[in-house]
């Protein structure tokens, strides 16, 4: 390439620590932040990266791939004006990119030029982005029972609030660590049966224990005695001895119970008392 790529490249804890990427899309992301200019963002070609690492094309279409699926980088295409044959791609690492990209020249040596303006940083909006994820984490972690696996409990927060499919959301994981404290408390779970901190995070068991509170609400809701009308109006009339007061309370009162079906009610209970 004409222009070399930054001295410093940057493979955040999120990405060292995935036990899903192998060791050579790892280093693939370092490249592609070394490569990135300011707003986040480099043009190198699959060619370039696989004679740079001497690796076939479709081992880097792979890590490529794997990288993408895991909500670490975005690839953009830009198809030829009225075909579906490619013309120039870029490479973004995410959260997002915020300005579109000025599409590059290639360079020599099989690789495409950045805007003139590249440099080792990476998009400060993705970094204050990056800050604003470790200060929510530090909120949910001092909340969480057991604070052990820090590091990798950090790493698998900020893949689930990152990825593309149904990112997480601070809500759903503090309700999920508020329904799991409940749970163990209510139980009597010794220190040493509770999930450590990096476990929770990783398995994303906050959505277990959601289910779990939910699941014993529409218990306790099954459990309460459900609301009949005619029962209601029924006892209000032996309380009161009279048609006009239930009338009367149940407007009164707001009582979801129609006044012409409580006069049924009240004659059908009169009836039957007069038979017996």
């Amino acid at each position: 390439m004409n222009e070399k790529p930054g001295y410093y490249a940057i493979i955040s804890a999120d990405v060292r620590y995935h036990e899903k990427l192998s060791d050579g899309a790892k280093l693939l992301y370092g490249e592609i932040t070394a490569l990135s200019n300011k707003n986040g963002y480099c043009w190198a070609s699959n060619d370039y990266f696989s004679r740079l690492y001497s690796v076939s094309i479709s081992t880097i279409k792979r890590r490529l791939q794997a990288l993408e699926e895991l909500g670490f980088i975005k690839r953009i295409v830009k198809y030829k004006e009225g075909t579906t044959e490619v013309d120039k791609r870029f490479i973004s690492i995410t959260p997002e990119v915020k300005n579109d990209p000025r599409w590059g020249q290639n360079c020599a040596g099989g690789g495409v030029k950045n805007e003139p303006d590249n440099t080792t940083s990476i998009n400060t909006k993705n970094i204050r982005a990056s800050s604003t994820l470790e200060s929510d984490f530090e909120k949910l972690w001092k909340l969480y029972p057991k604070k052990i696996g820090k590091k990798p409990a950090l790493a698998a927060y900020k893949r689930a609030m990152s990825r593309k499919k149904s990112p997480a959301t601070n809500r759903q994981i503090q309700d999920g660590i508020v329904a799991y404290r409940q749970l163990i408390n209510s139980k009597g779970t010794e220190k040493q049966f509770v999930k450590d901190g990096s476990t929770f995070f990783n398995q994303e068991a906050w959505n277990d224990y959601l289910e779990v509170v939910k699941e014993e609400r529409d218990e306790q809701e099954a459990r309460k005695p459900k609301f009949d009308p005619k029962k209601t109006a029924i006892a209000m009339y032996i309380d009161y001895n009279s048609p006009d007061r239930v009338l009367e309370e149940i407007q009164a009162q707001g009582i979801p119970i129609n006044p012409e079906d409580a006069k049924r009610y009240i004659a059908e209970y009169d009836e039957g008392r007069q038979q017996t």
